[in-house]
């Protein structure tokens, strides 16, 4: 049988130095740990400030939000302000001159659709009354004075009256889709007032009745009330001979009379 071998037994340097190395490793072990401590520090306070987490929280308060106020807040800003509201033009206070009104529209004249009754329509309404119709055309800076007379030069025409006077005729007028009931003007005021009416409407048209108060009487009877004597004389021998040869002409026989 062989003999047992013999260890050397361990000297005590050998056992400082195993000490120290095994010392050595401890501290490399609480280093590690330290690392590691100072490592989960770091990581907890980017969980605590991360973003992600807060916006999932801003996000869902907004879907909870009603429809009404999302709309609101994704309204569209300028510069980073909600765009304002465009104010109001103020009314002006100052009302434009009648002919500053008118000659705004392209067109210059007037156009006057006249209605002309003479003395026997007078009692009639005024859609059933027979006269006669015309027109006449005027600048817009005409004066009252001038559309008078050239109101009574139509006047003149249609009814030839022996006195020609304003006074005697009843004038109205109408402006469509502006004042549809009858007007009167017979003064500077009133027509005025015709005008403006005239310059709210785009063709400047206007309806004017001319209504004869009293029968006048007309100029071609006049004329022949005013026949010398003589001619009177000669008109009435005529008339005379005309009636004897109708009488010559008709009897009771068959054949004509010579």
């Amino acid at each position: 049988m062989g003999r047992p071998r013999r260890t050397s037994p361990t000297s005590p340097e050998d056992v400082g130095d195993t000490g120290s190395e095994l010392e050595g490793s401890g501290n490399r072990g609480f280093d590690v740990g330290a690392d590691d401590g100072s490592d989960s520090d770091t990581s907890s306070s980017l969980t605590a400030s991360s973003q992600p987490r807060n916006y999932a929280d801003r996000l869902m308060d907004h879907i909870l939000l009603p429809k009404s106020a999302r709309d609101k807040m994704a309204a569209p800003k300028a510069n980073g302000h909600a765009p304002q509201k465009k104010k109001k033009k103020a009314a002006a206070t100052m009302a434009k001159p009648v002919f500053a009104i008118v000659t705004e529209t392209k067109a210059k004249n007037i156009t006057y659709n006249l209605a002309i009754f003479p003395a026997s329509e007078r009692t009639k309404e005024l859609k059933k009354r027979a006269g006669t119709n015309t027109f006449m055309k005027l600048e817009v800076e005409e004066p009252f004075d001038t559309w008078k007379a050239q109101l009574l030069v139509r006047i003149e025409k249609t009814l030839a009256p022996n006195v020609l006077d304003f006074d005697n005729y009843e004038t109205t007028f109408t402006v469509p889709r502006v004042s549809t009931a009858p007007m009167a003007i017979s003064c500077d005021e009133e027509y005025t007032d015709m005008l403006e009416r005239i310059g709210r409407t785009k063709d400047l048209v206007c309806a004017v009745f001319i209504q004869e108060r009293q029968q006048m009487q007309s100029s071609k009877k006049h004329e022949k009330e005013n026949v010398p004597e003589e001619d009177e004389d000669e008109n009435m021998e005529d008339e005379r001979k005309a009636k004897k040869r109708r009488k010559s002409k008709v009897c009771g026989c068959c054949y004509p009379c010579l």
